[in-house]
């Protein structure tokens, strides 16, 4: 490792193995074969450890494990101090030197040259010839240049660019440029003329690309310093063609940035963990997802992470992977509304050895969504066709591929039998004179021609053999990635049956129509009479053809009466028992009921119309109106009379009980109380009276005004809510706020508190009632439901007529039951004064019951 303390770095420098050297190189350590000094530890060759090496390995280590021309003094084992000028270059991966080569050159003679030197220029002459000697010996190319030419070059720098070294040694040093890259070339060639001339600040190491004489381009590492020859500076050059180790650099750093271009932009959450499951490298995807930045994940676990529950779970997958080896694959789970889908794998190093797992887990939400909703499809697809009234099929092959149980009771078989059918098994169950058509239609559909019928009849026969009328629609699907036949059946033998006899009944038809007590005419929407019978004749004096004269609406008092007509049947198509007055062909006028039919005659709209003479019922319905007002008036006055004697009566009670109970024995006190008890009851009884003499005289108006019913209904529970505590009851509210209506507040309170105070009495202690409020159809619907004693059908018919009290006394429960029976009604009476409805549901006794009021939205 490089990152040791640089003493520790040293000692490790010195126990390195000789790998690989040439024959001078192991001459210098004392051997005549190379084979001698292979595989052997550097303080082997030196006999002992020589400690003039310490400054030149540690120069070495702080230039980045290279050096050019270190200085190194090695002591060989026959005790001989020699000088060696030292150039290397050290391969390094993943931050851990792995070899170090260089050469070097015994310069202890031209150390001791240089001694001489100074005392003789003749003797550094020599010395040339023996610079000369080692360059040639090396293994890393060397140049001389000074003044723009090539002054000196060895074979091995010759080798590098692929020429020879005479060609090499013709060049001048415009030639040499064009072995150098263009993009490098401005920078070579400032940093050669500046150590030609012997500049300070120079670039000593470079790298930089190099062109070969075949146009390979490759890298070279350059090594250089300004020195005097020939008593003039100039650039010394050694160069090692280092393109292999480019080229390895260059798959790396591409597979990093490959590995870190995948982190950083795929979909997925990709991550590493070692193995103690502590994460060592995540996608960009993974930090996005959990709101983190990476170097808050980086080294931590699950554990220290994410909540504890989930941690817990996935931190224990984590170590089992690491120490089974055993993957986990495609694992669903989610995290808050996220689904995601998470494989788990070993991670392996080099030699096969678990050194943790890597993992991806894939966002599959919209995936759940689909498949969901597919799922919900299916069952929505299934529901509907099983709750259809019509026969449902799919067809594919000649083979029934689905089925809803009404076909199968069409034709009287099971679903289960009908799916046994082999091919072409649904032929059998389809009328011998039908079945050739039917079969080519079905084969149409399958295969997806457009030439084929969507609708036609056909005739089928039963299990039991009965033959039977049918009606298919049926259009081409594409089913399980094929073309079928998607087919409704609908079984039309009543309709058959039925046209049948409507023809049988045409003649019938007319003799009723001739023959009816009942005026019956026929007439076109624009008001020209058709037909007419006799009765209808004899009712208003009028044939058809008076009728066209003067026009049907001339037979009508009020004028506007036949756009009103005209209105209800283009909405409703029928308009019944509708009360009119008539003018006959005399001028004479009568009341008649009148039904008028939008109906289809020989392809028209035509209007039918049936009349009916009501004058002396409506005659005797005004006399009943009088007599209820009667009824009405004399209900009222009494009500009034029978107020003087009961306040008297009520007065005295309480007089004789708040001023003279002491006097009074217990037996007095308590008939006393029942005398005033019963007179509250009367008053109430008489209020009510009055309250319906008042509603039924027709005189009274509601004075509305904007109102929020959410505080009324409120207001009401607040009021009757020590009633429901005595009986521990829970009321519960579930109602929109505001909503706002126009009402005659004091009657709607009215309404509310009656139904809710005969939900509290006629639910049992503990009970449960419940109001709520939606809007529907332009009106508030309130409901006021209690688990109490219900209504059959025929309580349901009388609860809202007067004095319709049902009687609860007796039956075995705790109830209260006291009242007037004209509560209800009152509040019925009410709310169709507000144009509002009210009403009643229930499934019998003991199963509770829901009151509904419906009113008006503003």
């Amino acid at each position: 490792p490089i990152n040791l303390p640089l003493d520790d770095q040293v000692k490790r420098l010195y126990d390195g193995v000789l790998v690989d050297c040439n024959l001078i190189c192991a001459r210098a350590y004392g051997a005549d074969r190379v084979e001698d000094v292979i595989g052997r530890k550097l303080t082997d060759l030196f006999g002992t450890i020589p400690k003039s090496l310490d400054k030149l390995f540690r120069d070495m280590i702080e230039g980045g494990y290279h050096i050019v021309d270190g200085v190194g003094i090695e002591k060989l084992p026959n005790g001989e101090e020699r000088y060696f000028l030292n150039n290397g270059h050290s391969v390094i991966e993943n931050h851990k030197l792995v070899r170090v080569w260089g050469t070097f050159r015994d310069i202890t003679d031209r150390k001791k040259t240089e001694e001489k030197f100074k005392k003789s220029e003749k003797k550094l002459k020599e010395s040339e010839e023996k610079f000369r000697n080692i360059t040639e010996q090396s293994l890393m190319g060397i140049c001389i240049a000074q003044d723009n030419q090539i002054k000196y070059i060895n074979k091995v720098y010759a080798d590098i660019f692929g020429y020879s070294d005479e060609e090499m040694r013709k060049w001048e040093i415009q030639d040499a440029l064009k072995a150098i890259h263009p993009d490098d070339r401005e920078f070579a060639i400032e940093q050669l003329t500046k150590k030609q001339k012997g500049e300070k600040d120079v670039v000593t190491h470079y790298q930089y690309r190099g062109i070969k004489k075949s146009g390979e381009i490759i890298w070279l590492d350059q090594f250089s310093k300004t020195i005097i020859f020939d008593e003039k500076p100039a650039d010394f050059i050694m160069l090692i063609d280092i393109t292999q180790r480019k080229n390895i650099e260059k798959k790396l750093h591409d597979e990093r940035d490959l590995i870190y271009a995948l982190l950083d932009n795929h979909p997925d959450f990709i991550y590493f963990k070692d193995s103690r499951a502590r994460f060592q490298h995540i996608s960009k995807r993974f930090c996005d997802f959990f709101g983190r930045k990476m170097e808050e994940i980086i080294g931590k676990t699950d554990l220290e992470l994410f909540p504890e529950e989930l941690a817990k779970q996935t931190h224990a997958e984590d170590l089992d992977i690491i120490q089974t080896g055993m993957p986990l694959i495609n694992k669903e789970e989610t995290t808050g509304d996220t689904w995601v889908l998470t494989t788990k794998m070993p991670w392996l190093n080099k030699k096969g050895n678990i050194k943790g797992l890597f993992g991806i887990s894939r966002d599959i939400t919209e995936f759940k969504k689909v498949e969901q909703n597919l799922k919900e499809s299916v069952e929505k697809f299934r529901t509907i066709t099983e709750q259809s009234f019509l026969g449902i099929a799919i067809m594919q092959d000649n083979i029934i591929k689905y089925l809803n149980n009404q076909l199968a009771n069409i034709f009287g078989y099971t679903v289960e039998e009908i799916m046994n059918w082999e091919v072409g098994g649904f032929l059998n169950v389809i009328h011998p004179e039908d079945r050739e058509m039917v079969a080519n239609q079905a084969r149409k559909k399958q295969l997806g021609e457009s030439d084929s019928l969507d609708q036609y009849q056909f005739r089928g026969i039963k299990k039991n053999g009965d033959a039977i009328w049918l009606e298919i629609y049926s259009k081409s699907i594409n089913y399980n990635g094929k073309p079928a036949d998607f087919a409704t059946i609908h079984d039309i033998t009543d309709g058959k049956i039925f046209e049948q006899k409507l023809l049988e009944s045409e003649e019938k038809y007319r003799s009723l129509f001739d023959n009816s007590p009942v005026g019956i005419g026929l007439s076109t929407i624009e008001g020209k009479a058709i037909d007419s019978n006799d009765a209808l004749v004899e009712l208003t004096g009028y044939s058809v053809e008076d009728l066209n004269k003067i026009g049907t609406p001339s037979i009508y008092v009020d004028p506007n009466v036949r756009s009103k007509i005209l209105k209800a049947l283009q909405e409703e198509g029928k308009l019944h028992d509708y009360e009119v007055e008539l003018r006959r062909k005399d001028n004479s006028e009568f009341f008649g009921s009148v039904s008028f039919d939008l109906i289809e005659l020989g392809g028209k709209k035509i209007i039918q119309t049936s009349l009916r003479d009501i004058t002396k019922s409506k005659n005797a319905e005004q006399e009943l109106i009088k007599l209820n007002k009667l009824k009405s008036e004399l209900l009222r006055r009494t009500s009034h009379e029978l107020k003087t004697p009961l306040v008297s009566i009520k007065g005295f009670s309480d007089l004789l009980l708040e001023l003279h109970r002491e006097k009074l024995d217990d037996y007095i006190a308590s008939t006393l109380n029942e005398i005033r008890s019963g007179c509250l009851r009367l008053e109430t009884l008489i209020s009510d009276i009055l309250k319906t003499a008042e509603l039924e005289s027709g005189t009274i108006k509601a004075k509305k005004t904007k109102e929020d019913l959410t505080f009324l209904i409120k207001l009401c529970v607040d009021e009757l809510k020590g009633l429901s505590a005595l009986r521990n009851q829970t009321i519960h509210l579930e109602i929109k706020e505001p909503l706002f209506t126009q009402i005659e507040k004091e009657e709607i309170h009215q309404v509310i508190s009656n139904i809710l105070s005969n939900a509290i009495k006629y639910t049992p202690p503990f009970g449960f009632i419940e109001i709520k409020s939606v809007i529907q159809n332009g009106s508030i619907i309130v409901s006021i439901k209690d688990n109490g004693m219900g209504f059959t059908e025929e309580e349901k018919d009388r609860i809202f007529k007067p004095f319709g009290k049902i009687e609860r006394y007796g039956q075995g429960m705790d109830i209260v039951s006291e009242g007037s029976g004209l509560g209800l009604y009152i509040s019925k009476q009410i709310i169709e004064l507000h144009n509002g409805k009210i009403w009643v549901e229930s499934q019998g006794r003991n199963k509770g019951s829901t009151f509904y009021i419906s009113l008006p939205i503003i």
